[in-house]
């Protein structure tokens, strides 16, 4: 290894008003060397900017004398000096010492000290995994996961802790990464608690580990079944998903789903598709997402149009494993049927659900359709509703008949109730337009109402009416009972007077 300096000495007459500077030191550490061919390794310090001399050197508090090479200041632009010391030693000491410049200006009193950093010339180390965990019989229910990450330069690293392929969940502590006695390497610790429980269900821990330095990425596991009998067991399931009726009829962009789950590895796995009428294949990349567990879940999806899947085609979805004797298949096809177009009601929130809570509910019945594949979505103001804003019930057969039934419950607050109107957007293979909506809102709801009291107050009314004549009419025969009763008193009375007055006439001599 060869160094080349250039040193230039140019006199200057020092101005007569340049005032005391203390120096500003840089260290020096030489860049690109290979330590694992070289013998020998230059460092060095740079003192800049200083007035008047002179700046004195020393390495490692004056315990080095050796190797050292002072170069002659320099005086360039506003009455400052600058010069440079170097220090050769061998790689091996290099590698095992710290080394530090130490500086005294005596002018001014500065001393400066400055470590040469060794990193530049040191080849990254990618980190290696130990994995651990505590005793299973844990009597406060908590199992600790210890990621141990060794022997890795420079220390900078990400951890991410896993549960199965699902990260975020875990709160892991990353203890300071330390240096390793006699290296330069650096080792660390990170660790979790899960609790005994999610342990014992068989659930597995990943410790990801990424050294951006030496472009490594190393992962750790842990799970229960590992050295014990618990490991999850049970034979690899194949089924196929049909299409849904919003992505053949609205989307239109309909797939039909091949799943394969319980893999205990995903090495050599094949899903393959055929048709009966040997057309077009359009399969999309197959997805696997490994399960918490340490199973995989594999799912490939093949594109059809809806003429195809209405026609009663039939597609078949072909599996192979290395664990399988022979290669599962799985067939689908559309079942043919009576058809019967549902029937959509929605409903606002009830009158109690508004008083004390913040959020409301509006329900969307559908009822009495055939078959059962259905899709049914929310809209506000005509734009889709966050699915995760409503929840919908599979489709639930009537007792009385061969038609089915769903529910569909979407959840807001009270202020978006206020605002705009809901539609409950139905989707289903019998409706005239493959789909159907109901509309409703709370001005809707306040019409109906205000037309219901309306009804209500002219039923009042009639019912007080009648009542009024009712009464009037009791009253009125009363009154022409009592005036025959006195009327009739009256002309017997009389009668009875004249009676009288005719016997006495008569007996007159």
């Amino acid at each position: 290894m060869e160094y080349k300096f250039t040193i230039f000495t140019v006199l200057f007459l020092s101005s007569p008003t340049a005032v005391k500077t203390a120096p500003t030191v840089f260290p020096l550490s030489p860049c690109n060397q290979d330590i694992t061919t070289s013998f020998q390794v230059s460092i060095g310090c740079l003192v800049k900017g200083y007035f008047p001399q002179p700046a004195t050197v020393q390495w490692n508090s004056g315990a080095i004398t050796s190797g050292i090479h002072n170069f002659p200041p320099v005086l360039l632009g506003s009455d400052h000096y600058t010069h440079s010391s170097m220090l050769t030693i061998p790689v091996s000491q290099w590698q095992s010492e710290s080394f530090q410049c130490n500086v005294h200006h005596e002018a001014t009193d500065t001393r400066i000290n400055k470590i040469i950093d060794r990193s530049a010339i040191r080849s990254p180390v990618g980190p290696k995994i130990q994995m651990y965990h505590s005793s299973c019989d844990s009597r406060d229910g908590v199992i600790q996961l210890w990621c141990q990450i060794l022997d890795f330069y420079p220390k900078q690293l990400d951890i991410e802790w896993k549960v199965g392929s699902r990260s975020g969940l875990l709160r892991p502590y990353n203890y300071p990464s330390w240096q390793n006695p006699g290296t330069y390497t650096f080792s660390t610790n990170s660790v979790v608690n899960i609790t005994q429980d999610d342990w014992l269900e068989g659930n597995v821990y990943y410790c990801e580990v990424t050294h951006s330095a030496s472009q490594t990425k190393v992962k750790g596991k842990l799970k229960k079944c590992e050295g014990g009998s618990s490991c999850p067991s049970g034979d690899v399931n194949v089924y196929l998903v049909p299409p849904r009726p919003r992505a053949l009829y609205i989307n239109r962009d309909s797939k039909i789903s091949c799943v394969v789950n319980n893999l205990q590895n995903e090495q050599g796995l094949k899903i393959t598709w055929s048709r009966e009428k040997n057309g077009y294949l359009n399969v999309d990349v197959i997805e696997i997402v490994e399960e918490p567990n340490g199973t995989y879940t594999a799912v490939s999806r093949l594109n059809v149009v809806a003429q195809d899947w209405e026609s009663g085609e039939t597609f078949t979805c072909r599996v192979e494993h290395p664990s399988f004797v022979s290669p599962l298949t799985k067939n689908i096809f559309k079942t043919r049927g009576n058809k019967k177009a549902p029937k959509v009601y929605v409903f606002p929130p009830h009158r109690d659900e508004l008083n004390p809570g913040t959020s409301v509910s509006l329900l969307c019945m559908i009822n009495r359709f055939s078959p059962s594949a259905i899709d049914i979505q929310w809209l506000h103001d005509y734009n889709p509703v966050s699915e995760d804003k409503y929840v919908t019930t599979p489709a639930m057969k009537n007792k009385h008949d061969d038609s089915f039934f769903a529910m569909s419950k979407l959840s807001i607050s009270r202020e978006d109730w206020n605002e705009g109107q809901y539609t409950c957007m139905v989707v289903h293979e019998d409706l005239p337009m493959k789909f159907t909506q109901r509309n409703i809102s709370k001005t809707q709801v306040f019409v109906v109402i205000m037309e219901n009291d309306y009804s209500l107050e002219k039923e009042e009314e009639l019912e007080h009416l009648w009542t009024i004549l009712f009464i009037f009419f009791i009253l009125f025969l009363f009154s022409v009972s009592y005036s025959a009763i006195i009327t009739l008193f009256k002309v017997s009375k009389m009668v009875f007077f004249y009676n009288d007055t005719t016997e006495e006439e008569t007996n007159i001599p």
